[in-house]
């Protein structure tokens, strides 16, 4: 008889515990309430990479490369944002015969402004796309490196003042907290810089290229 209760008792603990189990391993996924969906506010980090033009035209071979990293913070319905960017272009410049190579490093904070904001309410990807076209303004600091062949290199250090436009649009669903976003932007860039040749000393820049950014979803 003791015996029969002992085996009685460990069936019913063995089933206790496989249920137990079975519940935890099917536990169902954390209720959407809990997820922060995709409302206009978000933080952001991202990669940026394309074409750059200068404006002096005293030079030729004007074109060059822009890559870049970017971060970001916008505020719901994208109403107010601001940034933090860092970028690199290249130019194989020629001027009166010679061949001068420049690199500019630049560090830029930037304020965003969304015009279009209020499409959000409209609640589908077409609109979240277009609700993020924004219009940028902000100053930055340019090391511009000058190698002129047959003379010395030298380095400057100037300030900038920037302004832009851009969009993106998601590529997978952002209301599961966060989302990879591709977008496309405008930059003109107005600065004076110290060539210690005959050509003006404006050296202003537009930037034409492509991003690439994780968004994940704020308060």
């Amino acid at each position: 008889m003791n015996r029969s209760r002992q085996v009685i008792r460990f069936w019913i603990a063995l089933s206790f515990a496989f249920t137990l189990s079975a519940k935890a391993v099917a536990a169902p996924p954390a209720p959407r309430d809990q997820v922060r969906r995709y409302n206009g506010s978000y933080w952001s980090v991202g990669l940026l990479a394309g074409l750059s033009l200068l404006e002096n035209r005293a030079y030729s071979h004007r074109a060059g490369y822009l890559v870049g990293v970017e971060g970001r913070l916008v505020t719901v319905m994208h109403l107010f944002g601001v940034g933090l960017t860092y970028s690199h272009a290249g130019y194989n410049l020629g001027l009166d015969g010679v061949r001068i190579r420049s690199f500019r490093h630049t560090v830029a904070a930037d304020v965003y402004v969304h015009p279009l904001f209020f499409v959000m309410l409209s609640n589908s990807w077409f609109y979240y796309a277009l609700s993020t076209f924004h219009i940028s303004l902000g100053t930055g600091l340019e090391i511009t490196q000058w190698r002129p062949t047959g003379a010395p290199a030298r380095t400057e250090a100037d300030a900038s003042f920037r302004l832009g436009c851009g969009m993106e649009m998601p590529l997978d669903n952002p209301h599961d907290g966060g989302a990879f976003w591709l977008g496309w932007a405008y930059q003109f860039s107005y600065m004076r810089v110290d060539t210690r040749t005959r050509a003006s000393r404006t050296m202003s820049e537009h930037g034409f290229f492509l991003t690439l950014s994780y968004r994940t979803n704020g308060w």
